[in-house]
């Protein structure tokens, strides 16, 4: 089969779906993989290479709706499905999935939508939440399958008649490489604590902050080290505003990095405090790396984390609880937190092994084939 694979970036493409680009190819279908390079893209360029795999660098506007360049990325979409004519198309994050669903069903081309999650914005009642809907309604009407990351974005989409329970399922994530994040050195004394994410306003950044600032009072925990790693995105948080955080001791920045274990091997506790999440691939990994976690009780988050098991959870927009809970982390003992380092990792081998991902992807795919062989017979 001709399968095309369309995200936002390559970067996206191949650190969510390394795994199920190297079972592609390695049964021998042609794969073919449509996003834009960014600057972290890099090792991404070098995975497609080296495994032969055919890429488009698509420019695509990736932080609103500006009608001009959104229409271009449809008609580029259009051309190259045109063009290549692949018997199924993957799509993954927002724009792909929109504006690739409807290129393709210009086409007849048969389309899996993956839906990474709706985001605190695509919630809120106002015009760009509506629009968005509209365009989603517009685009997923029909397809082959629409997948989801949880049960709430799921039913929501349903509720709101965008798609229906017969074409669409969930899936846990993107899966993660239990063995590429195996870890042998996992019970440390000192207590560490790493946030790695888009420096958004909506991945709880500013909560993370205040609730260091709480914890810091107390000259008891004034040797913890607090860890900040990840991309800038957008005006919400500024290069000035990280610096100033590092300048009064706050946290150490680490900026980013291809391999998130170099980040993971600084610490013992990760933190995400997110307001919403389709189902947060950071505490997926760093649970198979004996990493408990603390996070918000919010869709995407507690779907990972249980609480008091393999992490911690919190309120959400609220630093008073996360700061707490950060504490009850510090002052737990050895033995409980390392009972919490071992349940972090069989939680993630029992429910999100990428292995078990793409299995579910495959099947799908392997059914449309059956079919697609079963109308040319007829």
């Amino acid at each position: 089969m001709k399968i095309i694979i369309s995200a936002n970036s390559f970067w996206t493409i191949v650190n969510f779906r390394r795994g199920i680009l190297e079972s592609l190819v390695s049964r021998g279908d042609e794969v073919i993989c449509i996003g834009e390079y960014d600057n972290l893209s890099q090792s991404s360029m070098q995975f497609l290479n080296d495994y032969n795999i055919k890429y488009y660098n698509i420019n695509i506007d990736r932080r609103g709706i500006n009608p001009f360049k959104d229409i271009r990325y449809l008609f580029f979409l259009i051309k190259i499905y045109k063009n290549e004519k692949p018997s199924i198309i993957l799509h993954y994050t927002i724009k792909p999935n929109i504006y690739g669903s409807i290129a393709a069903k210009i086409l007849a081309i048969p389309t899996i939508s993956t839906i990474n999650g709706l985001g605190s914005s695509l919630m809120k009642d106002n015009l760009f939440s509506k629009i968005m809907l509209f365009m989603y309604k517009l685009s997923l009407k029909n397809i082959k399958k629409v997948l989801f990351q949880n049960n709430t974005d799921r039913n929501y989409f349903i509720t709101n008649e965008i798609v229906e329970s017969s074409n669409s399922g969930t899936v846990n994530g993107s899966g993660v490489d239990i063995e590429h994040f195996k870890n042998t050195n996992i019970f440390s004394n000192e207590k560490s604590f790493l946030m790695v994410c888009r420096l958004l306003k909506d991945k709880g950044v500013f909560e993370y902050i205040q609730a260091i600032k709480f914890i810091r009072k107390n000259k008891k925990y004034s040797n913890i080290q607090f860890y900040l790693a990840g991309q800038y995105e957008n005006e919400d948080i500024q290069e000035k505003d990280v610096k100033q955080w590092e300048e009064d001791g706050l946290i150490h920045y680490l900026g980013t990095t291809n391999d998130i274990r170099d980040f993971f091997n600084l610490v013992n506790i990760v933190v995400l405090p997110s307001y919403r999440e389709g189902l947060s691939k950071f505490l997926c990994e760093a649970g198979a790396y004996n990493l408990p976690a603390i996070t918000t009780d919010v869709v995407g988050c507690r779907d990972v984390i249980i609480d008091n098991y393999n992490g911690m959870l919190c309120n959400v927009k609220d630093y008073k609880s996360l700061a707490e809970r950060m504490i009850d982390m510090i002052e737990l003992e050895k033995e409980k937190f390392q009972e919490m380092q071992q349940a972090s990792r069989k939680c993630i081998e029992d429910k999100f092994d990428q292995n078990i991902i793409i299995q579910e992807y495959l099947k799908i795919i392997n059914n449309f084939a059956g079919e697609e062989k079963h109308d040319k017979n007829i």
